[in-house]
């Protein structure tokens, strides 16, 4: 591969061996970065009903990011995508309790509930109240999790009053790796090779120490219903796929892989002449020194498809308690005689005792919730949403946050002689050569 890049360099001073018979004008490279209005703050609808999971999975086209309504590349996609934006349905219920001598108590019980999955995210008993029940309520709430989604300056916000306080996380995009060579020039026909070999996911959370719900004055002065520790956390993840748009060659499509692993493999058709398409000259891009400055290179691009996820964590403090009859009366009457309302022994024929409420438990309870956010539902600019499965629904969000990092040829990256990196986002700057005079040239006589 050495001898390749060394070959490459003593050709850059030649001229180019004339233009391409036939120029492929039919896929235009995907914007680099957010041009036209990126930066957005756009308000999310109100999730109307059951939220029905719609999309599916299957072959289909992977558009060109930030193309919408333009070229598309084939490709393979899969998946699921909803059209409406998931929210919680909160619930609660008051119920008639235990029953001791005619006195009833009044449970209190409530819940949460994913409107797409139906799946319960927290329930349970949350107090018991002394006294009479004022009959059997409930009560049914549906809120979106996001009232509003905005992308600013490489980062998604999630504002949230969902849970009857204003919550706002944000999140960057997170890193990807993508591997190459012969990089940053190859030759026309030579067996050129990309890798998605890395990926992470990132996390930006909003905490709040203490927030008063139910009456209380701070966390060490609660009240039942107050709050602590609360922490809104949104999450971008990576489902584990990538895709690179080069001029002239099939979309790449990239699972997500170690290090080690065989890269795929792919050709250019033509050189990087203007007349093929080639774009700026090398010099002109900072960092793109190794390429001869005169030369004409490529602009591809590369991107993530990733999911976003939402979670919610916190601490309510709870009360319990429970009545029960206590030997003696209650109180006297104006005759001073004793007055007693509950027996403390049930074979007891007559009432020898009075209710005393005791308080059984006290303390915060640690609950935790989240789902995920549906790509279709997040408004945000079109070169963000991803549709994998061609069914016009987005699936996923594209993060052209990457690192180039050059492969050696048997597709390692730690070769200390041929290792290094490039960060220009998303794009994928390449110059392609033809090749004159080699023996053994691929495609050659």
């Amino acid at each position: 591969m050495r001898r390749l890049l060394i070959a490459i360099v003593l050709l850059a001073g030649g001229a180019l061996l004339g233009t391409p018979d036939k120029v492929w004008a039919d896929t235009q490279p995907p914007p680099t970065d957010c041009e036209k209005g990126c930066d957005s703050t756009l308000p999310i609808d109100t999730c109307p009903g059951g939220c029905a999971p719609g999309g599916g999975s299957g072959g289909g086209e992977i558009r060109i990011p930030g193309n919408e309504g333009g070229e598309t590349n084939p490709g393979d996609g899969g998946g699921s995508s909803s059209s409406q934006q998931c929210g919680i349905i909160e619930k609660s219920y008051t119920f008639t309790g235990r029953e001791i001598d005619g006195e009833t108590f009044c449970y209190q019980w409530s819940s949460a509930v994913d409107s797409c999955t139906g799946k319960e995210l927290y329930g349970g008993i949350t107090n018991i109240t002394p006294g009479e029940c004022q009959g059997t309520s409930s009560t049914y709430n549906q809120k979106p999790v996001c009232d509003r989604i905005s992308y600013t300056n490489g980062r998604l916000t999630c504002d949230s009053t969902c849970f009857d306080i204003e919550l706002h996380a944000s999140v960057a995009f997170p890193g990807n790796c993508i591997d190459l060579r012969p990089y940053p020039v190859s030759l026309v026909n030579w067996p050129s090779a990309a890798r998605y070999s890395c990926a992470s996911s990132a996390t930006g959370t909003d905490f709040r120490p203490y927030v008063n719900f139910g009456g209380g004055t701070s966390v060490d002065s609660p009240k039942p219903g107050d709050w602590r520790n609360v922490r809104f956390s949104l999450t971008l993840y990576p489902f584990g796929i990538a895709y690179a748009w080069l001029p002239h060659v099939p979309v790449l499509t990239l699972p997500l892989v170690n290090d080690t692993a065989p890269p795929v493999l792919f050709k250019f058709p033509y050189s990087s002449h203007p007349a093929a398409g080639g774009g700026p000259l090398a010099g002109t891009i900072q960092g793109f020194d190794e390429a001869p400055s005169d030369m004409p290179v490529f602009v591809g691009q590369a991107a993530a498809a990733y999911g976003l996820r939402w979670s919610l964590t916190y601490e309510e403090y709870q009360e319990v308690w429970e009545r029960t009859c206590v030997r003696g009366p209650k109180d006297y009457d104006r005759y001073g005689r004793p007055v007693y309302e509950c027996k403390t022994n049930s074979n007891l024929r007559y009432n020898n005792g009075h209710y005393e409420d005791h308080l059984v438990f006290s303390g915060w309870v640690g609950k935790s919730l989240g789902g995920e956010l549906p790509a279709a539902s997040i408004n945000a600019p079109a070169a963000l949403k991803a549709d994998l499965n061609g069914d016009g629904i987005p699936d996923a969000i594209w993060n052209r946050n990457f690192i180039i990092r050059r492969m050696n040829d048997i597709n390692r990256i730690d070769d200390p002689v041929w290792r290094r990196q490039w960060a220009f986002g998303g794009t994928i700057y390449w110059g392609v050569r033809e090749g004159q005079a080699q023996i053994g040239w691929p495609g050659s006589p």
